[in-house]
């Protein structure tokens, strides 16, 4: 541990036993805004107590127990239900009194039901839930299901969730009991069943009103069916090693869909326990958050056992799971033996989850002692699935994973995937805590779980893979990724409201996860934030934390309840040490309405005294528009604000002080710690995005990044950087642009590249290199597609050897493959993809699979997709619709697909958040009128059924106007600057492509097939030739130079043109020309490499005064077709190697005659011939019917 990490030691007295690195000191600042003394602070024992005891301390108490207080009050004085509140009043349903008689709920809206929420009058205590799910058979599933509940308040209705699901309705019984212990009771007629689709209500009548007080059992029998939809109770299914088709069943409940499961209370706040019994196959197993109690024979039923699982403690519905599966699985024991932790797997890859299996005890019991609370189960079960629409979900004792987030192979995987699997791995095991014990009160607080369990990911895996640096990652990984999204007006605030189905979904996006990281608090259970603002206002005032007068509070409330953030102007003064700062609203395109200002806690270090000043928090108040802080630094030095950016809020500086930050990052970038260095380049090109700076000062000081060897810094410029590419892509400034990024590249590339031994790398060293390599490959670096293309092919001889390529360089060497050959190799890589056993290999495979340059291959890829029969699951059709999304060529065609097939799609891909996610891969880079429009149409037009897009919709209209803007603004000035520096570097840049190997011979990296020419002969003037000659060559080796002889020609360079003759016909940008005299060549630099197998077309080359006759490749052995067009005056007439074809006028120059002469058959250059002259002819024709003439 460095020095440094020790410096920011934290220690705190309270049950939390803070004792972590500098990141959880931000993580403390964060959630208060209150500490003054970073170093010193102290949490009292009583706040983290309240967060998990909440119903001893009364800070936290279950919904249930606030309604029964509410109830018991009523009652108390008198006033009954009808003194309830007007909300509790509110929900009470009413409608007319019939009976059905059918087996099936009577379906029909219920109109006076005012909200979505269910009514407060019941509360669930325990579930006897009993599943048969035919797995083997038909996909359908039998069950049973007892609630037992109690009456908070007077009512004549029982109402609870329901979807797809049939309920038995002449086995539905409502009994009333003493106790939950009582075997009998008397039962409570039903006289009416009802469903209210729109909101997913069972709603039934009782005869007589039901008193608070009362305990009843609900109970009814139900069919359903496992669905393919990764929703409720879903069937999976894999390939074994014999090719067999083997099924599985598993569930996702979360947020709202254990009502597809069994009839329930599917509200976080209803917490009841369960008694889970699975009848399965005795070819299966079956497990379920508890440890199994009993398994026993099934009674007349062969074959079939009935397993009965352990009572849970009280939980939310949503976090109830089950698995019924050929499984295997790996156990150890954790805390001597207390707590059973298995991992579960299909029998083929449970080796594959040997770390999972590592990382998994560890974290766990490091959790248990950072919040000296124990796990409260007995056991905990990791279990990969192949088919998820999550990548994870922390049921309580049984948490499910995608196989990428769960399975890896040291041999084969890359380092970023071992990363996923243990972030992934202790971001699920924090929920244990944070979600499972403890749980937001309604979904709109959602940020909560995800918030804590975000951050804790970092530094559960920093405990148990120290060296790898994971709590440097978090700014950029969150804290930035962020920030983007937070500054459109389409945002949202921390905790918002959320009723539907799609608004609930919607919530669990960046916002939720990411940005609740730096503003964590609010509802735990089903308090209020204030609540816990009240118990931490405690804390900052024994700590003196806070400015005068100043509450929690009123720090916070300005944090949760505006959505975005802000940025402050720091402005130095030339005449003193002093510094004005200024909070501006970060949000884009604000407006009056949107004046939010803040609570900010300003920190900065300067260049004399670069340590960080923590301790040393001046607080910005909402109520000044600026502030001065004396004593900043002098005016010769650079200061840097927002110390290794523990806030929320961006920084831009005056010009001398951007530019004394720039000349440091040049001279010594390790004088600026490298988080810093990141948030300088994340604020600087995103202020420079929102046009607060020049584009010139954030490029000039993006510049210095060809010194840079930091993996963070590098990774946050790659995210801006990638941005700017993005609005070049097609325009005529894109090749300065490439230029200027592979200039970046370059020198880290050539450092870090040879190795391809990861031991001798860190791990943030492998992210870089991998990262690099990617990149260099997508600007076409020579090198780097040489080699990539070099592996690809050497992979395919091998057969496609997994483990033939280095792990860190697959992602870059599958995409470059595909993307430079055929349609025989796309084959080869399809073939690998369904041979390949791990997951996070076929994932690889797949998005390789969407770098094809070839239209046709795209389209038919969009297509697979979402054909259930193609051999792509489910869950990965977001996956191969991002990677042709991506692709430039692809852009089009996945917006198309999409938006064409709208209804088909949405009706069947609509688990979790996967139509926000193809909305916006689709749309990323639009940024055109034409785009807009459309992306508006699209929105009018499926207004009824955008679901959980809803939101990615409006964002992607408002992104597209931001980059519609951003081009119209900015993109002229960055090509101005790219220009300059393109000329200064003009130089060394010819001197380098100049020097490359020429020999007497042409190099074989292309061969002519058919030459156009076209050529005017001034026979009555200067003797000049006027013409052009268009070359179709075909790519043999990987070049980024077209060499050509030429002598006394001169060429109008700016008439070159290099063309692909594919179906993108994309033109192939050219950096500069030379001539090369001692061997007679004409040379164009191109900006990219050609790929072999390319068919490219040089057109234009337009020589004047020439004495020689076109540009070409003129070696004997080198031959062509030859297609020959002379321009000649009327009195002439023209002749060449083959027979004429046409001769006509042209209109623009009278007295002129275009003579086109029969393509040729392949010949050498030195046998084209032509003659143009007032000669006559004799001819004859011989017996074969050639025709012979003479010409005299």
């Amino acid at each position: 541990m460095s020095s440094t990490l020790q410096d920011h030691y934290i220690y705190c007295k309270s049950r939390l036993q803070y004792g972590e690195r500098s990141r959880l000191g931000r993580f403390l600042q964060l959630i208060t805004h209150v500490d003054s003394k970073l170093h010193k602070l102290r949490l009292k024992k009583e706040v983290t107590a309240s967060i998990f005891s909440g119903r001893k301390s009364g800070l936290y108490r279950d919904e249930a127990e606030h309604l029964e207080e509410e109830v018991d009050h009523r009652r108390r004085s008198g006033s009954g239900g009808d003194s309830l509140s007007r909300r509790t009043r509110s929900r009470l349903i009413r409608y007319s009194d019939t009976v059905t008689t059918t087996t099936t709920t009577t379906e029909g809206p219920i109109s006076s039901i005012p909200l979505t929420r269910l009514p407060t009058a019941l509360v669930p205590q325990h579930y006897d839930v009993t599943l048969q799910p035919f797995i083997g058979g038909n996909f359908s599933f039998l069950g049973s299901v007892a609630i037992h509940m109690s009456v908070m308040e007077p009512t004549n209705q029982v109402i609870l969730h329901m979807a797809a699901i049939v309920t038995h309705n002449d086995t539905i019984k409502l009994v009333r009991v003493e106790n939950f212990t009582s075997t009998s009771g008397t039962e409570v007629t039903l006289t009416k069943h009802a469903y209210d689709s729109e909101f997913q209500f069972y709603i039934g009548d009782t005869e007589e009103q039901l008193m608070p007080g009362e305990n009843f059992i609900f109970s009814l029998d139900f069919t359903g069916t496992l669905n393919d939809q990764m929703r409720g109770f879903y069937r999976s299914a894999y390939e074994n090693e014999l090719g067999e088709t083997v099924y599985l069943a598993m569930t996702q409940m979360s947020p709202n869909d254990a009502r597809m499961v069994f009839p329930c209370f599917d509200e976080p706040a209803l917490k009841a326990s369960f008694s889970i019994s699975i009848i399965r196959e005795e070819n299966l197993t079956a497990t379920a958050n508890t440890p199994l109690q009993s398994s026993e024979a099934l009674a007349g039923h062969p074959g079939w056992l009935r397993d009965v699982f352990e009572q849970t403690p009280k939980m939310s519905t949503y976090l109830v799971a089950f698995v019924i599966s050929d499984f295997v699985n790996r156990s150890t024991s954790v805390d001597g033996g207390r707590i059973e932790f298995r991992v579960m797997t299909r029998p083929e890859a449970i080796d594959q989850a040997e770390y999972a299996a590592e990382v998994g005890p560890s974290v766990l019991q490091y959790f248990e002692n950072f919040f000296s609370i124990q796990y409260p189960l007995e056991k905990l079960d990791m279990v990969a699935v192949p088919d998820f629409a999550a990548g994870a979900m922390e049921n309580w004792g049984l948490i499910t994973y995608r196989e990428t987030a769960m399975l890896y192979d040291s041999n084969l995987s890359t380092p970023s995937n071992k990363q996923r699997v243990g972030q992934v791995v202790a971001h699920e095991l924090a929920h244990q805590w944070f979600g499972n014990l403890v749980t937001p009160a309604w979904w709109s607080d959602i940020w909560l779980n995800e918030g804590f369990a975000s951050y804790m990911e970092y530094i559960g895996l920093d405990y148990h893979e120290p060296d790898w640096g994971v709590l440097n990652m978090f700014v950029y990984e969150d804290l930035q990724a962020v920030m983007g999204p937070d500054s459109q007006l389409s945002s949202h605030p921390v905790s918002m409201e959320a009723n539907t189905t799609a608004q609930i979904t919607a919530l669990f996006d960046t916002i939720s996860y990411s940005k609740a990281i730096i503003h964590l608090s609010s509802q735990m259970s089903a308090a209020t934030q204030d609540d816990l603002w009240s118990a931490l206002n405690t804390v900052a005032e024994t700590e003196s934390s806070l400015p005068a007068g100043v509450s929690v509070k009123d720090i916070m409330d300005t944090w949760t309840l505006q959505m975005g953030y802000p940025y402050v102007n720091v402005t130095r003064d030339d005449n003193s040490n002093a510094a004005t700062v200024t909070q501006v609203n970060g949000e884009a395109d604000s407006s009056d309405e949107l004046a939010y200002v803040w609570w900010i806690p300003l920190s900065y270090s300067r260049q004399s005294s670069v340590e960080p000043t923590h301790d040393v928090i001046t607080w910005m108040d909402p109520s000044q528009s600026s502030i001065v802080i004396d004593d900043v630094a002098p005016s010769d030095e650079w200061v840097i604000f927002n110390v290794q950016q523990y806030g929320y809020y961006r920084v831009n500086y005056d010009s001398s002080n951007w530019q004394s930050l720039t000349e440091q990052l040049f001279s010594d970038s390790s004088a600026i710690h490298e988080t810093n260095r990141a948030q300088l380049l994340d604020d600087v090109l995103n202020l420079a995005k929102a046009g607060i700076v020049p584009y010139e000062t954030a490029l000039n000081l993006t510049s210095y990044l060809s010194n840079e060897r930091a993996y963070v810094p590098w990774a946050s410029a790659i995210r801006n950087l990638n941005y700017v590419e993005s609005m070049f892509t097609g325009t005529d400034g894109y090749p300065y642009l490439t230029d200027f990024l592979l200039n970046l590249i370059s020198p880290l590339y050539e450092e870090i590249f040879p190795t391809n031994d990861a031991t001798t790398l860190t791990h943030q060293e492998q992210l870089l290199q991998s990262v690099i390599l990617s990149v260099a490959c997508h600007l076409e670096h020579v090198e780097c597609v040489s080699f990539a293309t070099t592996s690809f092919n050497e992979w395919k001889e091998n057969n496609g050897l997994e483990t033939y390529v280095t792990p860190n360089f697959k992602p870059a060497v599958y995409c470059t493959g595909v993307a430079h050959s055929g349609a025989d190799d796309w084959d080869f890589v399809w073939s690998r993809y369904l041979a390949s056993d791990l997951a996070t290999e076929r994932v690889l495979l797949l998005n390789a699979l969407g770098c094809s340059k070839n239209e046709t291959t795209l389209q038919k890829y969009l297509e697979m997709a979402f054909d259930e029969n193609s051999g792509i699951k489910k869950q990965d059709a977001p996956t191969v619709f991002a990677s042709v999304a991506g692709n430039d060529l692809g852009r089009d065609l996945a917006w198309q697909a999409l938006s064409g097939n709208w209804d088909t799609i949405a009706a069947s891909s609509d688990a979790f958040t996967t139509l926000s996610t193809l909305i916006t891969a689709a749309t990323a880079e639009f940024s055109t009128q034409e785009q807009l429009d459309e992306l508006k149409e699209f929105q009018e037009l499926h207004s009824a059924n955008l679901g959980t897009a809803e939101q990615a919709v409006q964002q992607a209209i408002e992104r597209t106007e931001t980059n519609i803007a951003w081009i119209n603004s900015y993109f002229d000035s960055i090509v101005t600057w790219l220009y300059h520096l393109d000329i200064s570097l003009s130089f060394c840049l010819e001197n380098q492509k100049t020097n490359e190997t020429l020999t007497v011979r042409l190099p074989r990296s292309l061969t002519p097939l058919q030459y156009n020419v076209t050529l005017q002969p001034m026979l009555e003037g200067n003797f000049s030739i006027y013409g052009h000659v268009s070359i179709l060559m075909n790519v043999e080796e990987l070049t980024s130079r077209i060499v050509l002889h030429a002598a006394e020609i001169v060429v109008d360079v700016d008439s070159i043109q290099v063309r692909k003759t594919d179906l993108s016909g994309d033109v192939v940008p050219h950096s500069h020309h030379e001539y090369n005299t001692e061997f007679e060549y004409f040379i164009v630099h191109l900006y990219s490499t050609l790929a072999i197998n390319d068919y490219i077309a040089t057109t234009q080359f337009q020589p004047t005064d020439a004495r020689r006759a076109f540009p070409c490749f003129d070696e004997p052995a080198i031959k062509a077709n030859f297609s020959i067009s002379i321009i000649r005056e009327e009195n002439k007439i023209a002749i060449s190697n083959m027979p004429i074809i046409s001769s006509m006028p042209l209109d623009d120059q009278p007295g002129w005659f275009m003579d086109k002469f029969d393509e040729s058959l392949p010949m050498s250059t030195y046998l084209v011939a032509f003659v143009v002259s007032d000669f006559q002819n004799l001819s004859d024709v011989t017996s074969s019917g050639v025709e012979f003439r003479g010409e005299l």
